[in-house]
């Protein structure tokens, strides 16, 4: 475990250097600045849906019969994904409109907001 851990992080510190040299300090600083905002939306989109499927389809599992289990845990999969689209959908929605807000109020440059392009999935409900 911790030798994957310091492998990521390995790859990560290459990957910012090769995107450094590729799109330049000021794209990079850029990108820096969007990532963070990026990180507080996606959290809000994701705000404990792993949890919730990972605690219902246990307590599904645990308490059904062989028979019924397939299907009840076929149809928390299904809710749990359908919510985490919405939900994904109204912060992809709002972080776009509110992006001009965003880039002017707090990173102080009304140019910053065209990276603000929605790119939340679905793929959080099956995260664990």
């Amino acid at each position: 475990m911790t030798a994957v851990s310091i492998a990521i992080r390995y790859i990560s510190v290459a990957f910012n250097v090769y995107l450094t040299n590729k799109i330049g300090t000021v794209a990079m600083g850029l990108f820096t600045l969007v990532s963070s905002v990026y990180g507080f939306a996606l959290t809000l989109a994701t705000s404990g849906i792993s949890l919730a499927t990972t605690k219902l389809v246990s307590e599904a599992l645990g308490g059904l019969e062989e028979k019924n289990r397939a299907s009840t845990v076929k149809a928390i999969m299904k809710k749990s994904l359908t919510f985490a689209f919405f939900i994904s959908l109204a912060v992809s929605i709002g972080l776009y409109l509110l992006s001009p807000i965003i880039a002017e109020r707090i990173l102080k440059d009304r140019y910053n907001h065209w990276p603000f392009i929605p790119r939340f999935g679905i793929e959080t409900a099956m995260d664990k």
